[in-house]
């Protein structure tokens, strides 16, 4: 069993030339690691903007990541993740359209400009297990892809 974060293949980067942070939990009982900004960004009332970290993350097959909002970005930013939660499968992991880099989709919904820094904590993500039903159909799409790669939109 093993669990951990790493930078994405350099073919995928985004940044290339950044220095990108792992996520790390800010406290000895912080659930959450946080997800920092790779670079500067400007977010506009209304408007969303997809911020790739960089990241990928191994977890085990009987579980996800869960990528939640800060809460200091909604209250203070008011930002929100447009998709509320972000689900990481173990499957996402090494993906060929995009080595499973992980996006944070930000949107503002507020009525001012928001000026994201480089180093920012966006959003943070919690490892949790999952349970299968005893009735699962196990009809399976094989993810060939990054986001929406399973039949989604």
């Amino acid at each position: 069993m093993s669990r951990f974060f790493e930078v994405v293949s350099n073919n995928y980067r985004k940044y290339p030339n950044k220095h990108i942070q792992l996520p790390q939990r800010a406290t000895q009982h912080s659930a959450g690691y946080d997800f920092y900004s790779p670079d500067r960004f400007i977010i506009a009332p209304q408007q969303i903007v997809h911020i790739y970290t960089d990241v990928k993350v191994k977890c085990n097959s009987d579980e996800m990541l869960l990528i939640f909002i800060r809460s200091s970005v909604g209250i203070k930013l008011n930002c929100m993740l447009c998709n509320c939660v972000g689900v990481i499968d173990s499957d996402y992991y090494n993906n060929p359209d995009n080595d499973g880099n992980i996006i944070i989709p930000l949107f503002n919904y507020g009525h001012k400009t928001v000026y994201i820094k480089e180093g920012d904590r966006l959003a943070q993500g919690i490892f949790t297990s999952y349970y299968i039903s005893d009735n699962d159909m196990n009809i399976f799409t094989k993810r060939l892809g990054g986001v929406g790669s399973t039949n989604g939109i």
